[in-house]
């Protein structure tokens, strides 16, 4: 009985740690998330949305017809992508799909699951509660928040949240 308990103990003991250690381990590591989950509209007006798989198509209907559309090349990548310039943000697609999106005004939110509203000009700390491991890893201006495939594995992309020293959200690129 006496060997039982002592057993029991040390299991209880050796469960905590390693729960104690795991807790920690994901501390460490930035949020994931699910790029469906990412909604861009207009802070005035629509209710639709602008979600990160759509095309081009969908993106003028939510946003309206762009200052202006350039087709550049990246030396970088060696591609060309189409620009979707507006006055607050700039959209950029390869092939109708997007693949990159600066964000530098209010005028548009940035929502997961229809909550959790984001735009420039918010606190960073407004991210604290949504993206806890993330908002613990942000440093010189920038939080990172990764995109995970439908298997839960983080990708090379994401979502960073430029801020200044006074926590001002200052650009959201995706």
């Amino acid at each position: 009985m006496n060997k039982l308990f002592i057993l029991l103990a040390v299991i209880a003991v050796m469960s905590i740690y390693v729960y104690n250690a795991q807790s920690q381990t994901n501390s460490n590591l930035p949020d994931l998330i699910d790029q469906s989950i990412v909604t861009i509209k207009p802070s005035a007006g629509s209710s639709s949305g602008f979600k990160l798989t759509n095309t081009p198509t969908t993106l003028t209907s939510v946003l309206g017809e762009p200052k202006s559309i350039d087709n550049i090349h990246s030396e970088q990548d060696d591609k060309r992508y189409d620009v979707y310039t507006y006055e607050d943000a700039s959209f950029y697609f390869d092939a109708d799909k997007l693949v990159s999106t600066s964000i530098n005004s209010s005028s548009i939110i940035v929502s997961f699951n229809g909550q959790n509203h984001i735009r420039v000009g918010d606190n960073i700390s407004s991210l604290q509660d949504i993206f806890p491991n993330s908002y613990n890893l942000m440093k010189d201006g920038q939080l990172f928040v990764n995109f995970k495939t439908s298997n839960g594995i983080a990708t090379d992309e994401a979502i960073l949240f430029e801020y200044k020293a006074n926590g001002v959200i200052t650009n959201i690129i995706i």
